[in-house]
């Protein structure tokens, strides 16, 4: 069993309210549970707006089939959110 996770800093600079954040927040977690189906969540800066930390995890049964995916997931939040992505950091463990 291999598990997956991730960090994920994302910055919300041109929000000026919680609530424009959230929306910004919650339209990344949805894209990207519905194009990887990755367990995500927002785990930091909730009270802040202008950057927020998500976490991402899954679990496969192989190891590189787990570093592409979460590559991909990288690429693809580059590409439908350009600017947002600030660093990642990620961690595959092998049980």
């Amino acid at each position: 069993m291999v598990i997956v996770t991730a960090k994920i800093l994302i910055a919300t600079e041109d929000c000026y309210t919680l609530k424009d954040k959230r929306k910004i927040i919650n339209s990344i977690k949805q894209k990207l549970k519905n194009q990887f189906n990755f367990s995500i969540a927002e785990v930091d800066y909730q009270d802040t707006y202008h950057q927020s930390l998500i976490g991402i995890a899954f679990v496969t049964n192989d190891k590189q089939f787990g570093n592409t995916i979460l590559s991909k997931g990288i690429n693809f939040l580059e590409t439908a959110f350009p600017g947002r992505l600030v660093d990642y950091e990620f961690d595959i463990d092998i049980k």
